[in-house]
């Protein structure tokens, strides 16, 4: 359903969504490095410290992936958050955002706890983050886009609901040049 670059491993980690699992790929290579068989329904991912991190979107929950040794050693739900959806990660203060259901959750990537969370928009999919200006923004194909700062490492809040296209939901960021973008069939 989706990939993530571990730039520590050089490897492209693709979130198999029918296939329950995530693969480890040797980007200078090709080489599959792993195949690791997950707890669900995989839907997207992110990296951060040595763990992978897959948003479980059957069990409201996300799956914690040992990079070094290819192996889920722990499940965190997600909750408040439902069938998690997007995901984005900030790498500096090691919070994973998860857009799921009616809510967006702040993660500790260490523990999995989740230390803050706001409400979004309606059928959310995409999750993106712009690490310098502090704020997250989850795409809904209801036409919004629920954007919220990440003030410090414990707060969130919601700073704006932006109109976009309806069905809009996938997101990405520019971080060098802040533009957000999302794509909808016209």
């Amino acid at each position: 359903d989706a990939i993530s670059y571990d730039p520590a491993r050089k490897e492209i980690w693709s979130w198999n969504h029918t296939g329950h699992s995530a693969t480890a790929i040797d980007a200078a290579t090709g080489k599959v490095n792993a195949t690791v068989p997950l707890s669900g329904v995989a839907e997207t991912g992110g990296i951060d410290g040595g763990r992978a991190f897959v948003n479980i979107e059957d069990k409201d929950a996300m799956d914690v992936i040992d990079t070094a040794k290819y192996e889920v050693v722990a499940h965190w739900p997600v909750a408040p958050a439902e069938s998690p959806t997007g995901m984005a990660v900030d790498t500096t203060r090691h919070r994973i955002f998860v857009g799921g259901g009616p809510n967006l959750v702040m993660m500790d990537s260490a523990s999995g706890k989740v230390v803050a969370h706001v409400p979004i928009c309606t059928g959310t999919d995409g999750t993106a983050y712009d690490p310098s200006a502090k704020l997250v923004f989850v795409s809904c194909s209801d036409g919004k886009m629920t954007i919220a700062r990440a003030a410090s490492p414990d707060t969130l809040s919601v700073v704006q609901t932006l109109e976009t296209a309806r069905g809009a939901r996938t997101v990405a960021v520019d971080p060098a040049t802040h533009r957000v973008y999302v794509a909808a069939v016209s």
